[in-house]
């Protein structure tokens, strides 16, 4: 209990702008960010940016430090919201894939019978054709395009 009192001493005396307890406070706690870090985020390779992410954010925010609870808590709250962020920032971002062959693994995905796929590739000329016929003609092949455009009649 008293290393937690501790940390929390210089983590207030650090919000005045005291580098020595800057300095001590970042040393008492940086071993368990590590660790902390490491465990939630599951990406070894990712813990030294995570760790200074959460120190940055947490020095930017000392000055609001109450001392309310213990700045070990504090920190590794904040350690958790970076990992969080990290996650959410990763799971919004397209992945990318193991092949060379970018353009074959996006027609296998592409879906069938929509303008751009390999059945509808002629749609767009059979749409000009129509819309200068003024909706009398269509091409006389019968590619999706048409064939979704025509009248019973």
């Amino acid at each position: 209990m008293r290393d937690d009192e501790a940390v929390t001493g210089w983590a207030l005396a650090a919000r005045t702008g005291d580098e020595r307890a800057v300095e001590q406070f970042v040393r008492a706690t940086q071993l368990d960010v590590r660790r902390y870090v490491t465990h939630l985020s599951g990406d070894p390779q990712a813990t030294d940016d995570l760790v200074q992410d959460t120190y940055v954010r947490a020095l930017r925010s000392l000055p609001r430090f109450e001392g309310r609870s213990s700045a070990r808590t504090w920190l590794l709250t904040i350690a958790r919201r970076v990992v969080a962020d990290r996650i959410r920032s990763l799971a919004a971002r397209p992945r990318l894939a193991a092949t060379d062959d970018w353009q074959t693994a996006a027609e296998r995905v592409q879906p069938r019978g929509v303008p751009g796929s390999t059945r509808a590739s002629r749609w767009p000329n059979c749409w000009r054709r129509w819309r200068r016929s003024g909706g009398r003609r269509s091409c006389s092949r019968s590619c999706w395009g048409c064939r979704t455009r025509r009248r019973p009649g």
